[in-house]
């Protein structure tokens, strides 16, 4: 069944190229849909050239919204997560995101 999740996330800091790059690797195998949004403006993460272009507009300290619709969600807000807090040496965990107490919000 179908359902949708979403998150307010804060970036803490810049991406990494190859980190977007796994987003947009992860939206294109999923099945559903994962949006990001910030100041009215939707984009669909599966869209390399719009992903790219939204997440170098946003600045350290920032928040904006992944929106999840697709089956077994949760499970993606964490793959999510995952991609984003990738290993940077063997000693050192890296976590671009954070996300902020809500509702249904999950901590990246």
């Amino acid at each position: 069944m179908r359902k949708v999740i979403s998150s307010q996330l804060l970036l803490e800091k810049s991406l990494r190229v190859n980190t977007i790059i796994n987003i947009h690797a992860y939206a294109k195998e999923y099945s559903g849909t994962i949006y990001f949004i910030k100041n009215n403006r939707i984009i669909d993460t599966s869209n390399f050239s719009k992903l790219l272009s939204f997440l170098l507009l946003i600045k350290k300290g920032e928040q904006f919204k992944v929106m999840i619709d697709g089956i077994d969600v949760v499970k993606a807000m964490n793959d999510i997560t995952a991609i984003c807090s990738q290993k940077l040496s063997s000693n050192h965990l890296s976590s671009s995101f954070r996300i902020l107490p809500q509702d249904s919000k999950v901590k990246l």
